[in-house]
């Protein structure tokens, strides 16, 4: 059902994509409402909501969801061997690749979650499973993108590294396109997790995506700190990591947490 109040154009973006758009003026979380379509058997829709009351990023952390931005989960069901790198990766490329085509600027992809335009945070995506053993996993994907502006509530030195679309795009984005593209790119991509050659070719595509690639870098694995040069990724592997001294170690990337550009 779609709310009467909502401002996306829910019955554009099902006929250019082929996915049921359940639309909100507002929801404390479209990933909540995502939750319980998924539980109750829903399949390939995606909840929309013009603003988020309490949208969550990755960690449980808030994230800022006014009305000028695109907040969608979608409900997926994937092979257990898709989870999680794979599905996060094709998420990431998609909505990347969707960006890209209507902005005509680079994006880059900063691991595992954000993506980045010159260096800022445009859009972040946190993908929920609930585990069922031996056949197709019930997954919500939410995905946040700042469209018309930074969020203004967002603390100063956040707002400093966050962006927004409309920043660098030519023309207005509106999120019926958005949305369109983005879908469009993400059954794609996961099409390509299907073969062998098309788990090649996402990370192939991932990979020359990914910010901080040959930079150092620290993250979490525990509560233990590592550090190195980020050298590779893998959707199979992880995250390649050259640590002091030359040591390269493959780090699985469902135990690496806080990647960040290491301080001087």
């Amino acid at each position: 059902m779609v709310d009467p109040f909502a401002s996306l154009r829910a019955a554009e973006v099902e006929a250019a994509t082929g996915w049921r758009v359940a639309a909100y003026a507002a929801l404390p979380s479209t990933s909540d409402e995502a939750a319980r379509r998924r539980d109750a058997g829903e399949d390939h829709v995606v909840v929309v909501a013009d603003a988020q009351t309490a949208g969550r990023g990755r960690g449980g952390n808030r994230f800022a969801s006014p009305p000028g931005g695109l907040y969608a989960s979608l409900v997926l069901r994937v092979p257990p061997d898709d989870l999680p790198g794979p599905t996060v990766a094709a998420t990431a490329v998609a909505l990347g690749e969707a960006v890209e085509a209507l902005v005509g600027v680079p994006v880059a992809l900063k691991w595992p979650n954000d993506l980045w335009i010159d260096g800022r945070k445009v859009a972040g995506l946190l993908l929920e499973a609930s585990a069922v053993a031996g056949r197709a996993v019930p997954v919500v994907v939410g995905v946040g993108v700042n469209v018309d502006r930074v969020p203004e509530t967002l603390p100063p030195d956040v707002a400093a590294t966050t962006t927004a679309l409309a920043l660098h795009a030519r023309h207005p984005v509106s999120r019926e396109a958005l949305l369109t593209a983005f879908l469009r790119r993400l059954d794609a991509r996961r099409l390509d997790l299907a073969t062998a050659a098309g788990r090649d070719a996402l990370e192939d595509a991932y990979r020359r995506r990914l910010a901080l690639l040959g930079e150092p870098v620290r993250f979490l694995v525990g509560d233990v700190v590592h550090g190195g040069v980020l050298r590779d990724v893998s959707l199979a592997r992880g995250l390649l990591v050259e640590a002091t001294g030359g040591v390269s170690t493959w780090w699985a990337a469902a135990h690496v947490r806080e990647l960040r550009p290491a301080r001087p």
